[in-house]
C-alpha cells in the first residue's frame, strides 16, 4: 500500500483557487449530469465545508489512516489506496472518485454509484447527522444513490 500527497482534488469544479462549484453557472456535462446537483448537496448538507484541518500534513496524515484503515478494505477492497492530495477542500468527495472508479459508463463520473459510496463515507467519517443531511439534500436534487451499495457497507 501506498499514500501519496494526486487523487484528492481531480474534480475541475474544485481546483485550488475556483469559485465554489454551486456559485457558478455552468452547463453541465451531458456524460456527467449529476456533478453539479452532487456539489450543490455536499454544500448544502455541510454548508461550513465540515472539518478543518490547520496543517496540510494533518490532512495527508487523516487520509492515509482512512485508505489504509481495515473499514476501507473491508469495503471497498477493489478500491485503490494511492492517493495524492492536492489540496484540502473536497477530501471526501475525491475518496468517493476512488471508491467508485470502475462506475459504469452510463453514469457519468458523480452517478449513482459516485453518489451511494459517498453517502457511505460521510456516514463512516463524518456521522449520521451529517450523512441524513446529505441523503436529504440528494433526494431533494433528484440524485440517485444505489441503494443495494449502501446496504452492503451499512455492517
Amino acid at each position: 500500500m501506498r499514500v501519496t500527497a494526486a487523487a484528492v482534488g481531480a474534480c475541475p469544479a474544485a481546483e485550488p483557487g475556483s469559485p465554489t462549484p454551486v456559485s457558478v453557472h455552468r452547463t453541465p456535462d451531458p456524460a456527467d449530469p449529476y456533478q453539479y446537483p452532487v456539489y450543490g448537496a455536499e454544500e448544502a448538507a455541510l454548508p461550513d465545508g465540515g472539518r478543518r484541518f490547520t496543517r496540510f500534513a494533518h490532512l495527508e496524515a487523516w487520509v492515509t489512516e482512512v485508505v489504509t484503515g481495515d473499514w476501507w478494505s473491508e469495503t471497498w477492497p477493489q478500491a485503490p489506496v494511492e492517493v495524492a492530495v492536492q489540496h484540502r477542500g473536497v477530501a471526501v468527495h475525491e475518496l468517493a472518485h476512488l471508491t467508485s472508479w470502475w462506475h459504469p459508463p452510463s453514469e457519468g463520473p458523480h452517478g449513482a454509484t459516485f453518489a451511494a459510496d459517498l453517502l457511505v463515507l460521510w456516514r463512516h467519517l463524518l456521522g449520521a447527522h451529517a450523512y441524513g443531511a446529505l441523503r436529504s439534500a440528494f433526494d431533494e436534487r433528484e440524485v440517485p444513490y444505489r441503494l443495494d451499495r449502501l446496504e452492503r457497507s451499512a455492517r
